[in-house]
C-alpha cells in the first residue's frame, strides 16, 4: 500500500515531486500498487521507488528516472518511455507490451518472466540484463546492445535483431524461430538448444559462437564472409573443446 505522505507529494506535480525527491535523498517512497494510468509524466525522478503492481499503462514517461527502481509485476503497457533510466532496477514480470523504449538504458535490470511482445528497443542499452523466461515476441531489438545478456528461455520469435550486439551473451534454449539476425555481432554467443527455425544469420560476426545442440531445423543457411572461417563456429561438444 502506497504511503499516505508519498502520494501527497506526488500528487502536486511533477516538478514539485522531484523538488522533493532533491530535498529528501535518504527517502526512498512507497508507491506501491498506486494507479497512474494515462498520465503524463516526463522527466519524473522515480529513482529508489517501490512500484510493485503499479499501473501506468498508456502514461507519457519520456527521459524519465527509474534507476534501481522496484517495479515488480507493474503495468507499462503502451507507455512512452523514450530515453528512460532503468540502470540496475527490478522489473521482474513487469507488463511492457508495445511500450516505446527507444534508446532506453536498461542495463543490469532484472526482467525475468516479464511480458516485453511488439515492445520498441532499437537503440537502448541492455548490457547485463536478465531476460530469462521473457516474452519478446516480434520486438524490436534492432542496434540495441545486448553485451552479456541472459536471454535463456525466453520467447524471441521474430524478434529483430539487426545490428545489434550480443557478444557474449546467452540465448540458450531460447526460441529463436523467424527471428531478424541480419549485421549481428555473436560474437562468443551461448546458442546451446537455442531454436533456429525460419532464421537467417547474414555475414554478422560469429566468432567462438557456441552452437552445441543448437536446433538448426529449417534454419537458413548461414552465409560466412570470405574473414570468417568455419573453424571459429563451435557446433557440437566435441568440436568446442578443439583447436
Amino acid at each position: 500500500m502506497s504511503h499516505p505522505e508519498h502520494l501527497a507529494n506526488l500528487a502536486k506535480g511533477v516538478n514539485h515531486w522531484n523538488q522533493w525527491r532533491q530535498s529528501e535523498p535518504t527517502v526512498y517512497p512507497d508507491l506501491t500498487g498506486i494507479d497512474l494510468s494515462q498520465q503524463n509524466l516526463n522527466r519524473i525522478d522515480f529513482s529508489q521507488v517501490n512500484l510493485t503492481h503499479a499501473n501506468l499503462a498508456g502514461c507519457q514517461i519520456r527521459q524519465s528516472l527509474f534507476r534501481g527502481a522496484i517495479l515488480v509485476q507493474a503495468n507499462l503497457m503502451n507507455c512512452n518511455l523514450i530515453g528512460a533510466n532503468f540502470y540496475g532496477a527490478d522489473l521482474t514480470e513487469i507488463k511492457l507490451r508495445r511500450a516505446n523504449l527507444f534508446g532506453a538504458d536498461l542495463r543490469h535490470t532484472l526482467l525475468q518472466k516479464s511480458h516485453l511482445e511488439e515492445v520498441t528497443l532499437f537503440g537502448s542499452f541492455l548490457t547485463g540484463a536478465d531476460l530469462r523466461y521473457s516474452h519478446l515476441q516480434k520486438a524490436d531489438l534492432a542496434l540495441t546492445e545486448c553485451c552479456k545478456t541472459q536471454f535463456q528461455d525466453a520467447n524471441l520469435v521474430a524478434v529483430d535483431f539487426s545490428g545489434a550486439d550480443l557478444t557474449e551473451a546467452n540465448l540458450s534454449q531460447a526460441n529463436l524461430s523467424k527471428a531478424i539476425v541480419l549485421g549481428t555481432c555473436l560474437k562468443g554467443a551461448k546458442l546451446h538448444g537455442t531454436r533456429l527455425a525460419y532464421v537467417e544469420i547474414r555475414p554478422s560476426l560469429l566468432e567462438h559462437t557456441d552452437f552445441s545442440k543448437a536446433n538448426l531445423e529449417n534454419m537458413v543457411p548461414i552465409r560466412l564472409s570470405p574473414l570468417q572461417p568455419l573453424s571459429t563456429l563451435v557446433w557440437t561438444k566435441r568440436t568446442k573443446h578443439e583447436t
